[in-house]
């Protein structure tokens, strides 16, 4: 497992995306409020259709599951079951969905665990969802936003974009608005 010195190493690198969940935070008010939806709900919702898919592909499931209250037809069984639940309990168990809702909503001191961040860490994936790992994990992205002077949600931010960016990936803003354009 890479250091928190690296993990502060790629923050720098990403540096410009560390305001990523401030601005996905404005989004989600504007098009809560353009729309009359609860805003929390709509970032819990985004939070509960990343799993396991693009960016874009879970603001295309939330805002049809907001529109509708309908899953899209290849909307996965986890992801429904999730949403079931949350409809039904108000939950949200993931320990990466839960943190990434808190992030979005406008938790500074939120840390999403999600693959690339795995790869910045250079740790299997599946080793993310056991506690001890999960936890010296955000120890060190804590140690490195501290280093860096910023918050922990910011520093993750950072590190994750350099990450895809180190991989060919294309970092961008959440792009509610874009998706709404496209789809709406």
């Amino acid at each position: 497992m890479r250091t928190h010195y690296h993990l502060a190493k790629l923050a720098q690198e990403g540096e410009r995306w560390s305001g990523w969940y401030r601005s996905a935070n404005l989004e989600i008010h504007q098009s809560a409020d353009l729309h009359g939806w609860q805003w929390e709900r709509l970032a819990d919702l985004l939070a509960l259709c990343s799993p396991r898919v693009a960016v874009r592909r879970s603001i295309r499931m939330a805002l049809h599951y907001m529109r509708t209250g309908q899953h899209l037809p290849a909307t996965v069984y986890g992801t429904r079951r999730a949403i079931q639940r949350y409809e039904e309990e108000g939950m949200i168990l993931g320990p990466k969905t839960r943190a990434f809702s808190l992030a979005l909503r406008g938790d500074l001191d939120a840390i999403v665990l999600d693959t690339w961040m795995a790869r910045a860490f250079e740790v299997e994936q599946g080793k993310l969802s056991t506690k001890r790992v999960r936890e010296e994990c955000e120890r060190r992205v804590r140690d490195a936003a501290g280093m860096m002077g910023l918050h922990p949600a910011e520093c993750q931010a950072a590190a994750w974009a350099a990450t895809m960016l180190r991989n060919g990936r294309r970092v961008q803003v959440l792009g509610l608005q874009e998706e709404e354009t496209l789809w709406g």
